[in-house]
């Protein structure tokens, strides 16, 4: 077979290599010279015999990819491989009609036009009253817009705003320490005030020590994961604040919940964890249980029933976490308040 004849004098050429015992079956026909970008390559006629009718069938129908290709590509050269040792090669030496140019300018118009959608949507108008301002101290009694009012929505049950001794303290402090941004010691250090009210604290408490977080957020969603780890068990009343809840998922221990104060349903789950962990003393050995509550619930408003924990404490051999934002200094005689 003639190579020769095999190759189109055209800018656009195509070849077609066959396995040799097909060779002597094959005839190739040409297209006449074109620059129209819609060049078809080379008919394959196949002979008589049925399954070689079908490859040929095939190969005439890969024959429209290339072409896909170069209209999607311009000046491109694609090598597709087909079945077995044949293979079909197209090769272009045109310049694309459409120039660099224009679609350049194309995408610039399209850039120009392009309208961003707001991150957040437009503020609405809305049915809810315009919020009060408070003006001067927020105590028992606050000022709003003239008016004499009754704050029911403090957590400073107390009253220590406003107290005179304590912004007594608070200006003498301030005219010995000077005031600034509020951040924990890594980034600010610390002053030995710190390390005096800690001492304070440790005794009030009747422990060994007592550590102040920057923030009140932090302190029990930084508490929790500091002791639980991965592998730990941590039973939870389905109650838990916010601040509890981020705890929670940074320990990244397995959770147990049990209902609101509910301690029967506590204790059953105990139970069953304390049967889980006789039958494999070896893998339970290293893993700690915690129960987190709070001392007043922040959404429920109501107490834990601590003796009854304390008593679990002792019988499962968990350790207790008491979130005491709320009642540090508030509850009783054990609570170092009343």
């Amino acid at each position: 077979m003639n190579p020769d004849k095999c190759l189109p004098s055209s800018s656009c050429q195509a070849a077609v290599g066959l396995p040799n015992a097909f060779s002597e079956d094959i005839e190739f026909k040409s297209q006449p010279p074109s620059t129209d970008i819609r060049v078809q390559p080379y008919i394959i006629n196949a002979p008589t015999s049925i399954a070689i009718r079908r490859l040929f069938e095939e190969l005439n129908n890969l024959r429209e990819a290339p072409l896909k290709h170069c209209h999607a590509y311009p000046s491109s050269e694609s090598i597709f491989k087909c079945q077995g040792d044949v293979y079909l090669g197209l090769a272009r030496n045109w310049k694309s009609t459409m120039g660099v140019v224009d679609v350049l300018k194309e995408m610039e118009a399209r850039i120009a036009a392009w309208e961003p959608l707001p991150l957040v949507p437009e503020t609405c108008d809305s049915n809810i009253r315009e919020p009060q301002t408070i003006e001067g101290k927020i105590t028992k009694y606050v000022n709003i817009n003239g008016k004499e009012c009754l704050n029911m929505i403090s957590s400073d049950f107390y009253g220590l705003i406003g107290n005179e001794r304590i912004e007594e303290a608070a200006k003498n402090t301030i005219f010995k320490y000077g005031v600034g941004s509020c951040g924990p010691r890594n980034f600010y250090g610390t002053v030995d005030v710190h390390l005096n009210l800690e001492k304070q604290l440790a005794d009030f408490l009747g422990c060994e020590e007592a550590i102040l977080y920057s923030y009140g957020f932090a302190t029990i969603a930084s508490a929790i994961p500091a002791y639980s780890k991965k592998d730990d068990l941590i039973f939870v009343d389905k109650s838990v604040n916010f601040s509890i809840q981020k705890g929670l998922q940074a320990s990244k221990s397995k959770i147990i919940w049990f209902n609101h104060n509910d301690m029967d349903h506590l204790e059953r789950l105990l139970e069953e964890q304390s049967l889980a962990d006789s039958k494999n003393k070896t893998k339970t050995a290293t893993i700690r249980k915690f129960i987190v509550v709070e001392g007043i619930y922040a959404n429920t408003a109501d107490l834990c029933p601590l003796d009854k924990l304390i008593e679990f404490k002792w019988k499962y051999k968990v350790r207790i976490f008491v979130d005491e934002s709320l009642s540090f200094g508030v509850l009783g005689e054990n609570g170092k308040g009343g």
